[in-house]
């Protein structure tokens, strides 16, 4: 795993940390743990008994019945929680959203500058990779055509200060400001405008995987160490 902008990273596995910890305790005071331990050993029950039965199909039918019922069951009380966690889990998610995706480019870092069309478009990538003008320092490192949005990912210079990238389509011309920089500011993530371009926005790459072909937005990043911290605090503090 190649981490392009470590702060960000930091930062979303503390507040993935604290999130899982608060919905995991939440859930556990608010839910008789003694009865959802009894349906989940139940449908594991039902389960393996499904498996041993799979020459009858009456059986299984049967089970798969009793089973759909306790998964109902589980889910009905489950949920109950989420009433107490969405808006802690809100405000913290909004305050990860404010802190590193409305932030500057890290030196060094990779990134990404989206531009949005206000319709899809057919350039090849030599048109493409034509259309934008780098700031001294910056390096192209891919270009991703989605149709109606282009991705230009981008390396910074470790030199921090503020650049503009200029694109050029259908002979209009749009500037995009990029702020790169150690410190942790506010700056304008996405620009509007008129004309062939509707938006251009500027992403933090946080990581690379060796097995994945692209980079992980932030978000992508928080979904998938959220995960593994749930499963490990499910067992660590015995939630069912």
């Amino acid at each position: 795993m190649i981490i392009q902008n470590a702060i960000s990273f930091y930062i979303i596995l503390f507040t993935a940390t604290i999130l899982s910890l608060m919905i995991i305790f939440i859930y556990k005071f608010t839910t008789n743990q003694e009865e959802m331990k009894r349906i989940k050993d139940r449908m594991k029950e039902l389960q393996l008994e499904i498996k041993k039965n799979k020459s009858d199909q009456k059986k299984i039918m049967e089970l798969n019945s009793e089973l759909l019922k306790l998964n109902s069951e589980y889910m009905h009380k489950s949920i109950k929680t989420s009433f107490y966690t969405f808006i802690p889990a809100m405000l913290l998610l909004w305050f990860l959203y404010s802190f590193v995706v409305a932030m500057p480019v890290y030196p060094n870092a990779d990134f990404s500058l989206s531009v949005q069309f206000n319709s899809s478009v057919n350039f090849d990538d030599n048109i493409l990779k034509n259309s934008i003008v780098l700031p001294k320092g910056f390096e192209l490192l891919q270009i991703k055509n989605k149709g109606k949005t282009v991705d230009y990912i981008v390396n910074a210079p470790s030199k921090e200060g503020k650049y503009n990238f200029t694109f050029n389509f259908n002979n209009q011309t749009f500037v995009k400001e990029v702020v790169v920089s150690k410190g942790r500011e506010k700056v304008e993530v996405s620009k509007n405008y008129d004309g062939f371009v509707k938006t251009i926005k500027v992403n933090d790459i946080i990581v690379k995987l060796p097995f994945w072909p692209y980079y992980l937005s932030w978000l992508w990043v928080y979904i998938l160490v959220s995960i593994p911290l749930n499963s490990l605090f499910r067992k660590w503090f015995n939630v069912y």
